[in-house]
C-alpha cells in the first residue's frame, strides 16, 4: 500500500499529464496534471471508454487521431503537436503515444500530454519578431538605396525629412526664423563659354564638393543648386540657437577652401574662379512648394530675397552680412568694410558688414584679397572704352575713361561718365574684363574684377613692362 501510495502521489506531482488507455479502449489511469490539461475531472474520465469521451468532439479530432495511430502502428512511438479546444479556448499539446506490452501480450497505450501554448506562443512572437526584422531589414535597405540616390539631388536633411517624418511629403510649411546663405561664382558665365562642356562640369564638381564639407560640418541644409550658385539655409532641420554664427562660420570655411579650389584649377589649366556669399537672418515660410505632380522643398519669404540682393553686392572672395545676422551674434566678428545699400523689397537702406574672421568657438578666419595691394600707378593713363551691365545684360553705349593703375585683381579708373558704388561694368582691352565698383575717391573710381579671361594675364605682364620705359 505505501508503494502504491508513492507511486500516485510520484505522478500526481509530474508537470506532464499521463493517461493509460487499457486494450478494450477504457481509460484505466489519468494524473492530477492530464485532468488540468483536458479540462476533465478524474471521475469523468476514470473507467471510460475514450472514444466515447472524445469521439463526439470535432474539435479535438487531431486528440484522437493520435491515439489511433498508436493502435494502428505499435511498434513506434509516435510524437505530435496538436491543437486542443478546451472552455472554447485553444491550446496546444505536445503528445506522446505508445503500445504497451508485458511479455509479448498487448497491454494498452500510454499517452504523455505537455501543455506547450506558451511556448507557442512565443514561438510565433519570435517568428513575428523576425519577421518584423527582416521587414525593418528591406525599408533599411530601401531607405539606404533612396537616401544615396535623392541624396545626389537633394540635402540629407531634406531626405530624412521625407523618409522619417509623418508629413514628410505634406504640401505646405510653416514660418521659422532661419539664416539663408546665397553663394556665386564671380564671372561663371563667361567662364563657360571658354571650357568645354566636360570641363566646365569637372570644375563645378571638383567646387561643390569642397564647398559641402564646409555646409555639413556647419549643419547647413542645400536647398537648391542655381547653376554655379547655391542657397543654403541654416536652422530648417537642426534645432540650433545660434544658426546665424553657424552660416558665417560656414561661409568664413568656404572661403579658405576656395583656396584649394584655385590651386586645382591652375593645375589642369583652367582660369581662377571666385566666390561671393550673402548671409542673411529672418522670418521666413520653409517647406514644400509646389503642386501634386511637382514639389520641391524651399524657402520663401522677403527675408530670402533680400539675401540674394545682399550676394549680388559682393565681389570675388568676399562676405556680406546683413545687419540682423551681425545682431544674432554672440561670437566676435571681425570686419573690414560697413556698407549702406539699397534692396528692392527693403523699404529701409540695409547695413552690411564685409566679414573675414568669426571668433570662438568657431574659430574660423580667411586672408582677403586685396585688389590694391600691389596696384601699379600707369605713367601714359591709356584710354580704354567700358559698358555698363545691368541686371547680367550688356548695355550697348560705350564710355570711355583712362586707366590709371592695375593689378592682377583691379584697377584705378577715370571714367568719363559717372559709376555708382557697386554698378557692374565690362572694360574693352582688346579682350572684355569685368569689374565692379567697390570705393569712389573724387573722379577716381576702384575696380575689383569679377571676371578676366586667360588672355589677361600676358597683358598684364605687357603694359606693366611698357610702363617701366
Amino acid at each position: 500500500m505505501r508503494e502504491a501510495s508513492f507511486y500516485s502521489n510520484m505522478l500526481d506531482n509530474m508537470t506532464e499529464g499521463i493517461m493509460a488507455i487499457d486494450k478494450h479502449g477504457r481509460i484505466i489511469m489519468a494524473n492530477r496534471r492530464c485532468c488540468e490539461i483536458l479540462g476533465i475531472c478524474q471521475d469523468e474520465l476514470l473507467n471510460q471508454i475514450f472514444l466515447g469521451v472524445f469521439l463526439d468532439k470535432e474539435e479535438n479530432e487531431e486528440l484522437v487521431q493520435a491515439i489511433i495511430d498508436a493502435i494502428y502502428d505499435k511498434y513506434k512511438t509516435h510524437k505530435r503537436v496538436v491543437t486542443y479546444i478546451r472552455n472554447e479556448k485553444e491550446r496546444v499539446l505536445y503528445i506522446c503515444t505508445s503500445f504497451l506490452f508485458e511479455e509479448d501480450e498487448k497491454m494498452g497505450i500510454s499517452v504523455i500530454l505537455s501543455d506547450i501554448t506558451e511556448l507557442e506562443n512565443l514561438r510565433d512572437a519570435v517568428k513575428a519578431t523576425k519577421k518584423i526584422q527582416a521587414l525593418n531589414k528591406q525599408l533599411e535597405i530601401r531607405n539606404d538605396l533612396l537616401r544615396t540616390t535623392f541624396g545626389r539631388y537633394l540635402s540629407d536633411d531634406i531626405v530624412e525629412n521625407i523618409l522619417e517624418g509623418r508629413n514628410g511629403l505634406k504640401m505646405g510649411g510653416k514660418k521659422k526664423d532661419l539664416t539663408v546663405m546665397m553663394s556665386d561664382l564671380r564671372g561663371f558665365s563667361l567662364l563657360s563659354d571658354l571650357l568645354k562642356p566636360e570641363e566646365l562640369f569637372k570644375v563645378l564638381e571638383y567646387y561643390f564638393d569642397k564647398m559641402l564639407e564646409s555646409i555639413q560640418t556647419y549643419h547647413g541644409s542645400v536647398l537648391e543648386y542655381m547653376g554655379d550658385g547655391m542657397l543654403v539655409v541654416f536652422g530648417a532641420f537642426h534645432s540650433i540657437e545660434d544658426h546665424a554664427a553657424q552660416a558665417v562660420a560656414c561661409a568664413i570655411a568656404m572661403q579658405k577652401s576656395m583656396k584649394d579650389v584655385k590651386m586645382w584649377c591652375a593645375r589642369h589649366g583652367y582660369p581662377e574662379i571666385q566666390m561671393g556669399i550673402g548671409i542673411h537672418t529672418g522670418e521666413m515660410l520653409i517647406g514644400n512648394i509646389g503642386s501634386s505632380m511637382r514639389t520641391k522643398f524651399g524657402v520663401l519669404g522677403k527675408n530670402v530675397n533680400i539675401a540674394g540682393r545682399i550676394e549680388s553686392f559682393t565681389v570675388g572672395d568676399q562676405i556680406f552680412i546683413s545687419k540682423d545676422t551681425r545682431d544674432a551674434i554672440e561670437a566676435e566678428l571681425l570686419a573690414d568694410e560697413e556698407i549702406d545699400v539699397e534692396v528692392k523689397g527693403d523699404e529701409n537702406k540695409v547695413h552690411l558688414y564685409s566679414v573675414y574672421k568669426i571668433g570662438e568657438p568657431y574659430s574660423e578666419e580667411y586672408e582677403k584679397n586685396n585688389s590694391f595691394k600691389d596696384i601699379v600707378e600707369l605713367a601714359r593713363e591709356p584710354e580704354i572704352h567700358w559698358k555698363k551691365v545691368k541686371s547680367k545684360i550688356v548695355m550697348d553705349h560705350i564710355y570711355t575713361g583712362r586707366l590709371l593703375g592695375i593689378s592682377e585683381s583691379g584697377a584705378i579708373f577715370r571714367p568719363e561718365d559717372s559709376i555708382r558704388m557697386h554698378d557692374n561694368l565690362v572694360l574693352d582691352v582688346g579682350f572684355e574684363i569685368y569689374a565692379k565698383c567697390v570705393k569712389k575717391e573724387g573722379d577716381r573710381v576702384y575696380l575689383t574684377f569679377t571676371f578676366c579671361p586667360p588672355a589677361f594675364r600676358p597683358w598684364l605682364k605687357d603694359i606693366c613692362e611698357k610702363n617701366k620705359e
